[in-house]
């Protein structure tokens, strides 16, 4: 079995996506308190923006910013498999 539990993690109004493999050696191992053998990869995703190094001054703040953060949450739903609901 192997599942991908998706991640998001907000510093102000700026997302941070992780992608997370969950294993079924993983889910057995911290079940019981043991550390896995082999390492779990997270896959990270650190949105690109038009000002990177006012990113978390600026957020959701800036409306280009806002598009292209926005269009990253959206992309990460498709590929987590998240649908939306009425």
């Amino acid at each position: 079995m192997k599942l991908v539990i998706p991640g998001i993690i907000l510093a102000g109004t700026m997302p941070t996506l992780y992608r997370i493999p969950v294993t079924s050696n993983l889910v057995r191992y911290v079940r019981h308190g043991i550390y896995l053998s082999e390492p779990t990869i997270v896959s990270v995703q650190v949105p690109d923006l038009s000002r990177p190094c006012l990113r978390h001054n600026e957020g959701m703040k800036p409306l280009d910013n806002r598009q292209a953060l926005l269009r990253y949450c959206e992309a990460f739903k498709r590929s987590a498999g998240i649908r939306q609901t009425v």
